[in-house]
């Protein structure tokens, strides 16, 4: 056990130096008020089960994380009545008592949070009372489930002599303005797609939708499919089932470097669709197939597929999972789900993804639809209108859209 005494003006100070030189899992011993400050006596690699022993024999102080300011103190002390124990050296019940320096670290604490709490609150009343319109937009973004970067960025272009109607419309026509949208050429002059993202998203299904637009465009014999999905149970059946009904063939790639193979076969191929596991981004098997898709990029488009109704933090996650493999555009699935689409758009608009296509129900492939950035915004307005979604006071969508695009070209 290696023990130092620190010296500092106060109980702050000196936690703060037993951190930075003996680290979090270091412990306090004692502490002590003198009159030029506070002394701790603190230690590392301590035997937490011999000094237990130490305290119950001698009373000396016990020993308390230095990273647990708000637990035990060090000092312990007999209770009236203790309990008979099974071995002499735990023949005394302990009750823990609060340092004074400790309890007053915490009402420091306490205060500092009122502090901060109240001059967030008092900042963001001035800033309503200056600029009220930017503060309903504000208020609107964040109802619609936007990040507060996208609200920021928005609120930032209103003028602050902007009547209501502007206010409601501007961010209509902003968002339309600013989201990419991108159109996928697989299904005008053929290539190669893999489609990615977590488990449980609708890739499979979204595969289909893909290939059945193909096969009308294209006909059945330049359409093929190949599945990497081989972990989870029931996939490849899925799969050779849309197989069947479209009439196109379906390869399988046992291991991430058997693609390479599948697709030299498929080469005279006008449209390959790669179907990948469904994997959570933590699992480790994904680095494998993303390895495989991100070296051939050249060759194959990764497509991410997310779910648009999934939490704009867990969306945020996902794209920075699967980015080794490169993605060039995204799919959102399963809008008839969704009661927000702010989150899901925010996540394309910080991270430049384009958006290519929306998936809202199970029918192929009706319920694929190709992403056009004035339908999407819209839609994410009507979504909101939904019963159990945010009430959002909005024009009528058409006229917001043409209102929106209006105060946006026009400054």
């Amino acid at each position: 056990m290696k023990i130092k005494r620190f010296l500092a003006g106060s109980m702050r100070e000196a936690m703060r130096q037993v951190r930075e030189e003996q680290g979090p899992d270091a412990v306090i011993l004692a502490s002590h008020t003198r009159q030029d400050g506070v002394e701790v006596v603190a230690a590392v690699d301590y035997d937490e089960a011999l000094m237990r022993q130490a305290v119950a024999r001698s009373e000396a102080p016990t020993v308390k994380p230095a990273a647990a300011l708000a637990k035990a103190a060090p000092r312990p002390v007999r209770t009236a009545n203790p309990e008979p124990a099974e071995s002499p050296r735990d023949s005394r019940q302990l009750e823990w008592a609060i340092d004074p320096q400790i309890r007053r670290l915490e009402t420091e604490l306490g205060e500092l949070r009122g502090l901060l709490e109240a001059t967030l609150a008092a900042t963001e009343t001035r800033i309503a009372q200056a600029h009220p319109n930017r503060a309903r937009l504000l208020a609107l973004m964040e109802q619609l489930g936007f990040s507060p970067r996208i609200g920021q960025r928005i609120a930032a272009t209103l003028p602050i002599d902007a009547d209501e109607t502007r206010t409601r419309c501007l961010p209509v026509g902003w968002l339309a303005k600013h989201l990419t949208v991108s159109a996928p050429a697989v299904l005008e002059t053929g290539g190669r797609v893999a489609l990615i993202g977590p488990t449980g998203v609708g890739k499979t299904t979204t595969l289909a939708k893909l290939a059945a637009r193909a096969v009308r465009r294209f006909g059945s014999r330049q359409v093929a499919l190949i599945s990497l999905d081989t972990f989870r149970i029931g996939a490849e059946e899925q799969l050779s089932t849309y197989a069947r009904l479209l009439g196109v063939p379906l390869y399988v790639a046992q291991a991430p470097e058997q693609l390479g193979e599948r697709l030299r076969d498929l080469s005279d191929c006008r449209c390959v669709f790669i179907d990948t596991p469904g994997m959570s981004p933590g699992d480790e098997r994904l680095v494998a197939s993303l390895d495989a898709l991100g070296c051939r990029s050249d060759d194959i488009q990764s497509w991410l597929v997310l779910p648009a109704g999934q939490q704009r933090e867990d969306l945020d996650a996902a794209v920075h999972r699967f980015k080794p493999a490169r993605p060039t555009a995204l799919v959102l699935t399963k809008l008839d789900e969704c009661t927000r689409l702010g989150g899901a758009l925010s996540v394309a608009l910080e991270h430049q993804l384009p958006l290519t296509a929306l998936c809202d129900g199970q029918r192929v492939p009706e319920d694929f639809h190709l992403a056009r950035a004035a339908d999407v915004v819209l839609r994410a307005m009507q979504v909101a209108r939904k019963p159990g979604a945010p009430a959002v006071a909005m024009p009528p969508p058409m006229s917001t859209l043409n209102a929106g695009l209006e105060h946006v070209r026009h400054g």
